[in-house]
This record gives C-alpha cells, structure tokens and sequence, in this order.
C-alpha cells in the first residue's frame, strides 16, 4: 500500500544498506547504485524539497547528510553530482523554515532533519538563520506536546519516545558525528524533555515496560529503560537513572503513584518500584491526543510480574 512508496521516499531503510556494503567491500557498485537510486529521485522530483509528505522531507533529511558524506570518495561522486546533492542540501535547509507541524510528532522529526542539514553544512551562508528557527520550532512543539500536568499530549508511551527520540537525535548528532553545533534547546525546552522522560518512567508498568495504552510498542521492546538512562545521565537526574539502571543506581522515586489532573486526566497507582508490583492505570482524557485508547475509566493491570497483565475496559 502506501506505506510501501513513504518507505522509499525516506530512504532511510534501504541507502544505509548501500552505504555500509559500500565502506565494508570498497567495491564501486554500491557507490553507483546508491548515487544513481539518489539522483533519479532528484531528477523525478525537481529538487523540491517537500516531495511527498513532510514527514518524509523530515526523515530524509536526518539520514541523507551522513550517508553523503560516506560517499564523498567514491569515483562517482563527480562534481556535477556533488553540486546537485549540495544544492539539494541547501533547499532542503530553506524550506524547512517555512513549516512546522505541531499536531503530532511530525514536528519534531522534521526539526531533528532540519539540525542534521545543518550541523552537516555549516559553510552555508543561511545556516545561522536555521539554527535560530530550529530553537524557535523545537520550543514551540515542545509547549505542544508537555501538558500543564507534565503528561504528554502523545498518549501512547512509544510515541512519546518517538518525539523525545527527535529532540533528542539533535544532540546524538555531535556525539556520532564529531561535528558541534549550535545547542537548538532553550534551558525550558532541556526540562521539557526531563518531565517528559518522568512521564514515561511513572507511567511505564513494573519493570519499566510499556502499559500498552494506545497503539504503543510490544512490552517486550525494553526502550524504555534505555530512554531513562539517557536523559538521566544527559541531564543528572537521579530518578531517571534509577529507571534506566533497574534500579541499580540512582535514587528511588519519592512517589509510587502519579495523578496527571490537569490537560492529561490520568491516574497511576503502584504498590512499589519492584517488578513485581501491583500496578494499576487508568485515563479519563477522552482520547483526546495522538494514539490513544478512545474510551475513558478503561484500567490496565499489572500484578506479580512483568507479563501478567490486562485491559479492562
């Protein structure tokens, strides 16, 4: 269906492929392929930036860069590909400033593409312009999705990794790159992402996996921890690093149970912090959000043990 073309439009689930066999053999063909698969799509669109969806410009962006750099040796790489790939660059930077989706994680997606455009070619005259836009975009999606309660307005636990992912992936460029940018967070936008991780910790079942509300991840996934423990050691939280060690290190969370009574209208109960807690969660905000259960007072149980649980509704 669909998803099959918005797959390809991203790129980023089958150029990887190219590039990597290309740095692991040295042979040529990989390099061509991956080019030529680049270019037509270039040629076919036009260089417009936008082509199809912006979330595709927004994933695209966030991987094209690096694997262009990893091909700049290639026999060929030419010059007039190169100019054209730069030029692609350059109008992919320009449009980004002219939207901004603030309905979903789309939004931060397209600035995580937005930063890798340019982090990756600073020597571009406008790059100053768009590390002003991107601090300015990054705060106002983060007012969109940190409800007054501290909940996300993303209401399954997956997807508001997703979005912190995207904020995130920002900083993870320097640390994957070597490159140094510009800082795209205001100091509200850094606590932004805190509470955000404290939202999933407190609202993750025993064990720190995801509740399933929504059309959340597999329980069996482990991201959360993972999430935890990078912003807990990113930003010295001692709660979060409790969740992201399995409470190896870190300090105990001073609560067990949670009520978000303002925008996010849920309420979490948890007899502990171990894995065999018994745990209860329920929600009354009218499914109003992305990816939710649409029905209030549905409850999701968990008790002595991490599998054992249910939806009752």
């Amino acid at each position: 269906g669909s998803r099959y073309m918005e797959e390809l439009l991203r790129f980023n689930t089958w150029i990887d492929k190219l590039v990597k066999v290309y740095n692991a053999t040295d042979d040529e063909k990989y390099a061509y392929t991956a080019l030529r698969q680049l270019m037509d799509f270039l040629n076919v669109t036009g260089m417009h930036g936008r082509y199809l969806k912006d979330l595709d410009i927004a994933v695209r962006a966030q991987v094209l860069p690096h694997y262009i750099m990893q091909l700049l040796e290639s026999e060929y790489m030419t010059p007039d590909i190169f100019a054209g790939l730069m030029k692609y660059m350059w109008i992919e930077g320009n449009e980004f400033l002219e939207f901004c989706t603030t309905g979903s994680n789309w939004g931060s997606s397209e600035r995580m593409g937005h930063y890798a455009v340019a982090l990756n070619f600073q020597e571009f005259k406008d790059v100053g312009r768009w590390f002003s836009d991107l601090k300015t975009k990054y705060a106002k999606i983060m007012d969109w999705i940190l409800q007054d309660d501290g909940s996300s307005y993303e209401l399954a636990l997956g997807y508001t990794d997703y979005t912190l992912d995207t904020f995130l992936g920002s900083i993870k460029m320097w640390e994957t790159t070597g490159i140094k940018g510009e800082n795209p967070f205001t100091p509200e936008v850094e606590q932004g992402i805190q509470t955000l991780a404290q939202y999933m910790m407190y609202c993750s079942m025993p064990g720190f996996i995801d509740n399933q509300e929504g059309d959340g991840y597999s329980f069996r996934s482990g991201y959360i921890p993972k999430r935890l423990y990078y912003v807990g050691d990113k930003f010295g939280d001692p709660y979060l690093l409790f969740g992201g060690t399995d409470r190896v290190e870190g300090d105990t969370p001073p609560v067990t149970s949670v009520c978000y009574n303002g925008e996010g209208k849920k309420v979490i109960m948890r007899t502990d912090w171990s894995n065999k807690a018994n745990y209860l969660y329920s929600s009354v905000e009218g499914g109003v959000g992305n990816h939710a259960h649409q029905d209030d007072n549905n409850l999701i149980v968990s008790a002595y043990g991490p599998v054992s649980y249910t939806h009752l509704r």
